[in-house]
C-alpha cells in the first residue's frame, strides 16, 4: 500500500522544520520532494535527519548551491536534486566558462549562470540576425527569437510552437549529494 503525505507546505519564514519532519516520518512516505530554496532545504535536511527519516529525499534546482551544504552539513548527503541546469563536469566548454567566470568574479557561477549566458547569447543572435535582414522592431526580434535553433554553452535553444523549450532539446538531470557536493548521476530527459 502506498502511503503519501501530499502537498504539505510551510510558511516561507519557517525556521523550525521539526514538526514537518515528524509529519513526514509519521506518514510512512517512502519519498519526499521539497521544492524550496537552499537555506530552507538545509533546515529541512537537518530536521529530517534528526527524526530518522530514511526515505528518498529529493529537491530541485533552488537547493543546488553551496549554501545548502554549508548550512545542512552532513545532513545534506543523500539528497537527490532534479535540475534543468548545466554541470561543469559534463561539458568541457562549460569548464572553460566556469574558469573564466571565477577569474572575473572570484566566485563560482550560480545554478543558472551558464543558462543566463546562453539566453543572452540567443537573444543577441536573434537581434543580430534580424538587424541584418532589415529594420528592427519588437515584433521582428520576438519572431527571430522564437525561430532560433542554436547550440549554446549549457544547452541547445530551440522553441516549440507554444514558445516553450522544444522537448527534443530539453534536459533535466539528476544528481546526488555526496561529500557536500551534488554529483551528476545522469540525465532524466535528454532527447538530442
Amino acid at each position: 500500500a502506498e502511503r503519501l503525505l501530499r502537498n504539505y507546505g510551510t510558511d516561507a519564514k519557517t525556521t523550525d522544520y521539526s514538526v514537518v519532519a515528524q509529519k513526514v516520518k509519521a506518514s510512512g512516505a517512502q519519498a519526499l520532494f521539497y521544492g524550496g530554496y537552499d537555506a530552507q532545504t538545509a533546515l529541512l535536511a537537518k530536521a529530517i535527519k534528526a527524526v530518522g527519516y530514511d526515505g528518498l529525499k529529493v529537491t530541485g534546482n533552488g537547493s543546488k548551491s553551496s549554501i545548502f551544504f554549508d548550512q545542512a552539513g552532513d545532513a545534506g548527503n543523500g539528497w537527490s536534486c532534479l535540475c534543468g541546469c548545466a554541470y561543469e563536469a559534463s561539458d568541457p566548454n562549460d569548464r572553460s566558462f566556469t574558469d573564466a567566470y571565477r577569474a572575473d568574479y572570484t566566485q563560482d557561477p550560480s545554478t543558472f549562470t551558464p543558462e543566463s549566458y546562453d539566453a543572452t547569447r540567443a537573444l543577441l543572435t536573434a537581434i543580430k540576425n534580424e538587424a541584418a535582414a532589415g529594420p528592427l522592431s519588437r515584433a521582428s526580434v520576438a519572431k527571430a527569437l522564437s525561430d532560433i535553433d542554436i547550440q549554446c554553452l549549457a544547452s541547445h535553444i530551440k522553441f516549440d510552437d507554444k514558445r516553450d523549450i522544444a522537448s527534443s532539446v530539453s534536459v533535466v538531470n539528476l544528481s546526488m549529494a555526496e561529500n557536500k557536493a551534488f554529483k551528476l548521476l545522469g540525465y532524466v530527459t535528454k532527447q538530442n
